[in-house]
C-alpha cells in the first residue's frame, strides 16, 4: 500500500507548541503554484512546516518556481512519478509534526483553517479528520455543498475532500495513501481507512476551503469518464476497507438501495425525454441553448431591477 515506515508521532517542542506539515502537491503544472504557495504562508497558525513534493516534474517554468521557493528556505521534495499517493506519503515521512494537511497546487485555504482545525483536533484526542465549508471558483463558482457526514453515503462516495487535518500517528497507523491508486479515489480510499481507526470527524462552519475548477483537469475526473477505471478504483477501496464496511453493512446497503430507487424514478419520469433524445438528438441540443439563454436574460433582468448603490 505505502512505502512510509512506522514511525512515533513527534512530541510538541519546547513551550508546547504543536506543529503542522502543510503540504502543496504539484506536478508540471505552474500555472497556480504560487498561489497556493502564498496562501499556505499566509496561515495564522505559527507552527507550520511547510513542504512543496513535486511528483517529477519536467516543466521548465515550474522547475525555476521550486527552484526560487528553496532559495526562499522552503522545503522542496523532488522525486521521480509515482502518482499522487506516493508524493503525499514522500512528505508526511519527511515531516517532523503531529498533524498533516495537503493542498493541492491548483487550489486555496484561508487564513485561519490550519489554526481552527488544530485547535479542533486538540480539544478532542478521538478526533481523526478536521475540514470545514468549501466552495468552487475559477471556471465555475458556488458554494460546495457537500452533504453531511453520513456513514452510508461515505461508504459510497466520498464527503470529505483531500485539504483536511489529520494526525500524523493515524497517517502512519493506515500506511498512508495507497500508492497503487495511480487511477483515482486515493483520497476517499484514504478517509475510510482513517474511519476504519474509529476516529471521529468535525466539520467546521468556515468556509476556507476554495477549489478550483479549471480547464488542465483531475485524476477523479479522468477516471469519472471510464466504466472500468472506476469500477477498480471502488473495487480496491472495498478490499482496503473490508471490515469497516462489514460493519456498517445494513447502512451501506440501505443507501445503495436508495440510489437504485432515485434511478428507477428518474428513468420512469423522463423516459419520454430520453427516447425524443434518441430519436431526435438535435432537438435536445437546440432545446439545451435556449434554456442556457433564457438563464442569461434572467440574470441580465435580475441586475438591471437591482438598484443601484451610491
Amino acid at each position: 500500500m505505502s512505502t512510509l515506515q512506522s514511525a512515533a508521532t513527534p512530541a510538541p517542542r519546547d513551550g508546547g507548541e504543536v506543529r503542522v506539515a502543510l503540504i502543496i502537491l504539484t506536478h508540471d503544472r505552474h500555472r497556480f503554484v504560487e498561489e497556493a504557495v502564498a496562501a499556505a504562508r499566509a496561515q495564522t497558525y505559527p507552527h507550520l512546516e511547510l513542504i512543496i513534493s513535486d511528483d517529477g516534474s519536467t516543466d521548465p517554468s515550474l522547475l525555476r518556481l521550486l527552484d526560487a521557493f528553496e532559495a526562499e528556505g522552503l522545503t522542496v521534495l523532488r522525486h521521480r512519478p509515482g502518482g499522487i499517493g506516493a508524493s503525499v506519503n514522500a512528505a508526511v515521512h519527511a515531516a517532523d509534526a503531529t498533524y498533516v494537511m495537503r493542498l493541492d497546487d491548483d487550489d486555496l485555504i484561508d487564513p485561519p483553517y490550519v489554526a481552527e482545525a488544530v485547535a479542533a483536533a486538540q480539544a478532542d484526542p478521538s478526533v481523526g479528520i478536521v475540514y470545514c465549508r468549501a466552495d468552487f471558483f475559477g471556471d465555475v463558482g458556488g458554494p460546495w455543498r457537500l452533504p453531511d457526514l453520513d456513514i452510508g453515503m461515505i461508504l459510497l462516495d466520498n464527503l470529505i475532500f483531500s485539504t483536511a487535518l489529520y494526525r500524523r500517528e493515524d497517517w502512519l497507523a493506515v500506511g498512508g495513501y495507497d500508492e497503487t491508486m495511480r487511477e483515482g479515489r486515493e483520497d476517499h480510499d484514504f478517509v475510510l481507512r482513517i474511519l476504519g481507526l474509529g476516529r471521529r470527524v468535525i466539520r467546521l462552519d468556515g468556509t476556507y476551503f476554495h477549489y478550483r475548477r479549471h480547464d488542465l483537469g483531475s485524476v477523479n475526473a479522468e477516471v469519472g469518464e471510464s466504466r472500468e477505471a472506476l469500477i477498480r478504483a471502488h473495487a480496491t477501496i472495498f478490499r482496503n476497507n473490508l471490515p469497516l464496511y462489514e460493519k456498517h453493512a445494513e447502512e451501506f446497503w440501505r443507501r445503495l438501495f436508495l440510489r437504485v430507487d432515485e434511478a428507477n424514478d428518474l428513468r420512469h419520469r423522463y423516459a419520454a425525454l430520453e427516447r425524443l433524445r434518441s430519436r431526435a438528438p438535435g432537438a435536445v441540443r437546440i432545446a439545451r441553448r435556449v434554456r442556457v439563454g433564457a438563464h442569461g436574460l434572467a440574470r441580465r433582468a435580475s441586475a438591471l431591477r437591482r438598484p443601484k448603490t451610491p
